[in-house]
């Protein structure tokens, strides 16, 4: 009897062990995917429930700090590259600027997705907002025929 007992609290005891070791793993790898800096690609292929952390709240102010007064966007930027203040300050004084937005490479459209996901996990209306002045550019840019040019002024 003694040998089953101690049998049974040595299992217990290992088992216990083992769900801390992974209950610990775990949660250092949710804070690790908190705190990691992604690039922009990688970004916008996250799973649906990424969208309402914090490093997707900070790459979706990125986009509309990279966003143009006239709702579209730059192509080839890593949008969810760190920004200082000093560069933030530099892209609200460039928004004003009349050229440049584009279709081209990417640009506009997976913005647009972008602040969308975000919209849908967060519900925040800067999100969405962002995100309609987006696609008032993209039907800005239509001519009458439906087709599409790649920038407009």
């Amino acid at each position: 009897m003694k040998n089953s007992k101690s049998t049974l609290f040595g299992r217990n005891l290992s088992c216990t062990m083992l769900l801390i070791l992974i209950l610990t793993g775990v949660e250092t790898q949710l804070r690790a995917q908190e705190n990691t800096v992604i690039s922009w690609r990688e970004a916008q292929r996250q799973e649906e429930k990424w969208f309402s952390g914090k490093e997707a709240g900070r790459i979706a102010d990125n986009v509309m700090l990279y966003q143009n007064n006239n709702g579209g966007w730059l192509k080839n930027i890593d949008m969810a590259a760190p920004l200082n203040e000093v560069r933030k300050s530099q892209l609200r004084k460039e928004k004003v600027l009349k050229s440049g937005t584009t279709i081209d490479n990417g640009a506009t459209h997976t913005q647009l997705r972008y602040l969308a996901k975000v919209f849908t996990a967060t519900g925040k209306e800067n999100h969405k907002n962002s995100f309609l002045k987006g696609v008032d550019y993209l039907l800005a840019a239509q001519y009458k025929n439906g087709a599409g040019r790649n920038s407009i002024l």
